[in-house]
């Protein structure tokens, strides 16, 4: 409720762009899912929504609903979230370390 829809200055091209980014990020993930279900031949539902964003709970709940391997949708949305918990943010600080440096140097 932070966000005062009022105060937003360029609304129209603000909405624009969170849907296009949205569908972009939907459809990178079935782009992505067609590639592992191939890879490692399971069900394209299943790859689908192990790749889909969003949370574990909420994919986990759409894949028992709709059968697909529980299993695989939950460790592949695990592996997101470990992944954005622990991998990014040493691999953020190291390249604004190197970023910073850079512009030191070039002083």
């Amino acid at each position: 409720m932070l966000l005062k829809p009022e105060k937003l200055k360029k609304k129209v091209s603000t909405i624009i762009l969170a849907l296009l980014s949205g569908f972009l990020l939907v459809l990178g993930s079935l782009a992505l899912s067609f590639f592992l279900s191939d890879a490692l031949d399971i069900n394209i539902v299943t790859s689908f929504l192990s790749l889909a964003p969003g949370g574990m709970d909420q994919m986990g709940i759409i894949a028992h609903e709709v059968k697909a391997d529980l299993s695989i949708v939950s460790g592949f949305q695990l592996f997101r979230l470990f992944f954005i918990y622990f991998a990014v943010p040493p691999i953020l600080r190291w390249y604004f370390k190197r970023k910073i440096n850079s512009k030191v140097d070039s002083l």
